[in-house]
């Protein structure tokens, strides 16, 4: 099917404005795995409308691109709501590009990976619509299509390069995120005319980045259903990381640095399967799983002294082990069981948490300057009822973090937020200053560790959509012993007040990349705010009723021994 020229109809998709005053209609046959797009008098009998068929959590696409794609497409997400890859069977292109564009986007803001195996065949339209998957996989072998748009007397080459004419198409690419948005434009133009159609060769599309060029292996069963969940969990942090921005590069780290996850049995915890996430060299035994299982990630199969990877992550904390060498390459090492990672249905939160968090810790180590001063110990911070007090109130401030807040709603947050670590600060009377050479730099890297794995999650994984940086739990007065109360204000009340205080300086127009050359969320504050009234911020919150309430909290807990 040939482009059209669009002007203003595509500049109008592209903005995210609807289609108004034409039909939309789709189909759902008897098989409610079937949708199908109505095209109305788009296409004739003959030319089968765009279907989308369910296969699990993967959708398999066939037919002409048409103005009823969009709705066919939402029907099927709102019944198959874990769909998580688009594979692409044969698209020979669209009759309708203001519906491609449409249904494009619907395809990116799901973040669905795209697929093409090896006997897989897209073109014109077809190929636009591939490149909206959050992650797209090619297999060796796989037809991929490209050509020229023209008009009744004019085609794409007529006008010259820069002409406005040419820059909807390279918006669209540029938002997909191709590497060189521009070049793959005018390369498709120039390939073939819009009668004609050109075939990529694995060298273009290596070098327009169109998507991850793989070996043709078919598809596989190698996974159990929570070996498969984790699998989908993992995949689905790696593109809210990527595309929702949360924190620089760290999306890419993720998705290509070297892992191994161990599962383990739920009663006798001893090893029952195993993988190798982006092994840089491939052991010989290990087996590959197809793209249906690994998504976008390159993932195998390895049960291969299983025994000796637990034993490693055993002699440290028994859930994880960082920097593992294996092959010659160094491994994030994992464990998890299905009731901490997917049981009745539901996404767990404790085994994907671990990995986002604790493999960003490797991401700090790479990337992350040191504070001046800073130190990290478990034991020895001077927790008291002051301290607890105002950490406390600080943790009261956040509670309602991750919302929607204008900046100066953020600097107001922020300013209390400083007085009451400045507090904090003040009353330590330890030799070490705990509070400020300790527990400001645990707020920028446990708090950005604490930042991502909140923010990763909540775009990732539905059940997730409403985590708070702060949980109810922080409140509660009813600690076991004294140790609890100490590891709860000496070390863990800085996860959740350092990452929410890095949400509110996002909110208020920090780039919290800039933490990455050891400036503390406190630091960062001040600079955000400038100077204001402290002591009448303080008096201010000292009144609040919600202060006192923190107050005979911290009285409660302190007396506990």
């Amino acid at each position: 099917m040939n482009k059209q020229i669009l002007t203003m109809s595509i500049l109008i998709a592209l903005t995210g404005c609807g289609s108004e005053g034409k039909s939309n209609d789709s189909t759902v046959t008897n098989n409610s795995n079937v949708f199908t797009s109505q095209c109305g008098d788009q296409l004739s009998p003959q030319e089968p409308g765009l279907s989308f068929v369910v296969k699990g959590d993967v959708a398999e696409l066939k037919g002409v691109i048409c103005q009823g794609s969009p709705k066919a497409f939402e029907q099927m997400m709102a019944k198959h709501r874990n769909i998580k890859l688009l594979k692409f069977v044969s698209i020979d292109g669209s009759v309708d590009d203001e519906s491609n564009l449409e249904l494009a986007y619907q395809v990116r803001a799901k973040q669905l990976d795209s697929y093409i195996a090896a006997n897989g065949s897209i073109a014109s339209g077809g190929t636009d619509l591939f490149l909206a998957g959050a992650n797209r996989t090619i297999e060796r072998g796989a037809t991929i299509g490209v050509h020229s748009w023209a008009t009744e007397d004019q085609v794409a080459t007529d006008f010259p390069v820069g002409h406005k004419y040419h820059q909807p198409y390279i918006d669209y690419y540029k938002k997909m995120g191709l590497p060189d948005p521009e070049g793959f434009y005018y390369f498709t133009i120039n390939a073939a005319s819009a009668q004609d159609i050109h075939n990529m060769t694995a060298q273009e599309i290596t070098k327009y980045g169109l998507g991850k060029l793989v070996s043709a292996g078919g598809e596989t069963a190698l996974t159990s259903e929570v070996d498969s969940k984790l699998l989908e969990q993992v995949n689905a942090s790696v593109n809210a990381l990527k595309f929702q921005s949360v924190w620089g590069g760290y999306g890419d780290y993720l998705s290509e640095t070297p892992a191994y996850l161990l599962h383990l049995d739920e009663n006798n915890g001893a090893p029952v399967t195993a993988y190798l996430v982006n092994p840089p060299k491939v052991p010989e035994d290990a087996q590959k799983l197809g793209v249906n299982e690994s998504g976008a990630l390159d993932i195998y199969k390895y049960e291969t002294n299983m025994h000796i990877f637990h034993d490693a992550i055993n002699r440290g904390n028994g859930a994880y082990e960082r920097q593992y060498t294996f092959n010659g390459a160094k491994y994030y090492l994992q464990v998890y069981k299905p009731s901490e990672t997917f049981i009745k249905g539901e996404h767990q939160r404790n085994t994907i948490a671990l990995v986002v968090h604790e493999m960003f810790h490797d991401y700090q180590d790479e990337h992350f300057k040191y504070p001046a001063n800073h130190f990290n110990e478990l034991t020895g911070y001077p927790v008291n009822v002051e301290q607890i007090k105002y950490k406390l109130a600080v943790l009261n401030l956040f509670k309602s973090l991750p919302k929607v807040m204008t900046q100066d709603e953020a600097k107001s947050m922020l300013k209390q937020y400083i007085v009451l670590t400045q507090e904090q600060i003040n009353i330590d009377n330890s030799s070490k200053q705990y509070a400020k050479n300790m527990g400001l730099g645990q707020e920028l890297f446990e708090g950005s560790a604490w930042y991502v794995e909140v923010m990763a999650l909540r775009n990732a994984l539905p059940n997730f959509s409403d985590l708070k940086f702060v949980e109810p739990y922080a409140f509660t007065t009813n600690y076991q012993n004294r140790e609890s109360v100490e590891s709860q204000f000496g070390w863990g009340y800085f996860y959740p007040s350092g990452g929410a205080a890095i949400y509110a300086l996002k909110a208020a127009g920090y780039d919290i990349l800039q933490l990455e050359k050891g400036v503390t969320p406190f630091e960062a504050a001040k600079q955000v705010v400038g100077t204001f009234d402290v002591t009448d911020t303080l008096n201010q919150i000292k009144q609040s009723d919600e202060f006192k309430t923190m107050e005979q909290s911290a009285a409660t807990i302190n007396a506990i021994r």
